[in-house]
């Protein structure tokens, strides 16, 4: 008996991505998306280990701590196509080594960012390449699901998110932020004494409990982000307003289920006051105040 499949393609454009949401499909190859070359060699090659002694030896002629930190986050780039190439054809054990390799690389990926603490280092560049790599993979992992499985998709996500605080505990320390607290500044005022259900930060944290979103409010400027981090033991999908739509920020949705343990980010690029909602439990909600 044949089976009819109807999709129902929604296009996503992160950085010229489009993702086939049903199909978990993409527009081009992988590694076209990331600026790499196409993997020739795969973890079930007995010549991969040459791949991995040319890497090594770029980094070892690499001076530069900043280029160093540079360098490996092209090698991530490379682990994810190599990944998503063995997805295609390759054994399910290839697979879990291919995702073994991406992991480890950004777990080398964040002791680089950790090196370059207290070295005053110029990494401007290095900073936006980062964030703009951790959306790019978030979309793609979120495109691989069917394939190796949501549970490493999420593991994954949270190691990319794992990587970009590094970056941004780097940004801050770049930037001088006061470590002490200063009654003169009105916005330090508020981070003092903040109330129960708001929270003001540049880069701030929502918990999604079993039942509420903590702090239900958060006062952010434009441009910064928002992370919530689900410890409940059920799933979430914080989405804007209006359920069951999002129309009100359609861009503002997670767009799939974070399981427990798990979490999501949303920069926000619009001034106003969002409303969002846990769109698997739309009594949940919550609102976003955005300061031009």
């Amino acid at each position: 008996m044949s089976k009819v499949y109807t999709l129902f393609l929604v296009p996503i454009f992160i950085f010229g991505l489009t993702i086939n949401a049903s199909a978990h499909s993409f527009d081009k190859p992988v590694h076209e998306i990331l600026g790499v070359a196409d993997p020739a060699l795969l973890p079930d090659s007995p010549f991969y280990f040459l791949k991995n002694m040319g890497r090594g030896l770029r980094l070892f002629f690499t001076f530069d701590p900043a280029k160093k930190a540079e360098l490996e986050l092209k090698f991530a780039d490379e682990k994810l196509a190599e990944m998503a190439k063995t997805a295609e054809t390759k054994t399910e054990d290839v697979l879990k080594q291919a995702l073994q390799n991406y992991l480890d690389a950004q777990i080398r990926l964040k002791a680089r960012f950790e090196s370059l603490k207290g070295k005053n280092k110029n990494v401007d560049k290095l900073l936006e390449k980062l964030a703009e790599r951790v959306k790019i993979h978030e979309e793609l992992f979120a495109g691989l699901q069917d394939e190796i499985g949501p549970e490493a998709s999420e593991k994954a996500v949270r190691e990319v998110k794992n990587t970009e605080n590094k970056g941004l505990e780097l940004k801050e320390e770049k930037g001088g932020k006061p470590k002490e607290k200063s009654s003169e500044n009105p916005r330090e005022e508020i981070l003092q004494k903040p109330s129960p259900k708001t929270s003001a930060a540049a880069d701030t944290t929502v918990t999604v409990t079993s039942d509420d979103f903590t702090p239900q409010m958060v006062k952010i400027k434009k441009g910064d982000t928002v992370t919530w981090v689900n410890n409940s033991g059920n799933p979430v999908r914080p989405a804007s307003a209006v359920h069951p739509t999002h129309e009100l920020y359609p861009e503002f949705d997670s767009k799939r289920a974070i399981g427990a343990g798990g979490s999501y980010s949303f920069t926000f690029d619009r001034g106003g006051v969002w409303k969002y909602h846990n769109h698997l439990k739309p009594s949940m909600t919550g609102t976003v105040e955005v300061e031009e």
